[in-house]
């Protein structure tokens, strides 16, 4: 009951005299500093004594420094380094690889409907999604390149691959065919041929370079 009393007093004194009334009694009053007492601490009499003890790094200190350090602007020696480890892809693809399959197609073509406008690389005769896929084909910038070296337009050599596809079954496509590619087939024309999904010939052209 003393230190009851003694507690309710305290706010109307003076602080020395709350410090000693306080001691006196043994009482932890609004004049003693809020500190952390470790295990190895004692009980003592009287107002405790404030330590400095070391208190324990958070744990998530080093992952919050990990998250700033993540979002951090990457340094321009840094970016150089990643920009030399990015493989370079090359402008062209190996003769191996598919670059789109026109196989698909060839059954939707009528070469005797409009063969003289699909020879002008006309497709207004074709379905409207097989024009698409050539038109497809024709942007490759393997098309493009050949199409420029041969001297016709990209969609007029897609159609003369189409052509020579089904030459062997339509006397039409045998006579486009022929009229854009010549008689004699190049290695790099055979290359593209496979690489739009494409297969067979004529059976009357020959392998090589024109005379």
């Amino acid at each position: 009951m003393a230190a009851f009393a003694a507690s309710l007093a305290l706010p109307c004194l003076d602080e020395d005299a709350a410090a000693a009334l306080a001691e006196a009694e043994g009482l932890v009053t609004h004049v003693t500093s809020l500190v952390l007492v470790d295990e190895a601490a004692e009980t003592q009499e009287g107002l405790p004594a404030t330590r400095k003890i070391a208190l324990p790094t958070p744990r998530t200190s080093g992952f919050l420094m990990e998250q700033r350090l993540s979002c951090a602007p990457s340094m321009p020696g840094e970016d150089r380094a990643e920009a030399s480890a990015t493989p370079v892809v090359a402008a062209y693809s190996a003769p191996g690889v598919c670059l789109i399959d026109l196989s698909q197609v060839l059954a939707r073509i009528d070469w005797n409907l409009a063969p003289e406008r699909l020879r002008r690389g006309d497709l207004s005769s074709l379905d409207r999604e097989v024009a698409r896929m050539i038109e497809q084909a024709a942007a490759l910038p393997e098309v493009i390149a050949l199409a420029n070296r041969l001297g016709v337009t990209p969609v007029t050599l897609v159609l003369a691959f189409l052509a020579r596809a089904h030459a062997g079954s339509n006397r039409s496509a045998a006579r486009l065919a022929r009229a854009i590619l010549g008689a004699r087939i190049s290695p790099e024309i055979e290359i593209l041929y496979a690489q739009l999904g494409l297969t067979g010939t004529s059976g009357t052209e020959r392998n090589g370079p024109k005379p």
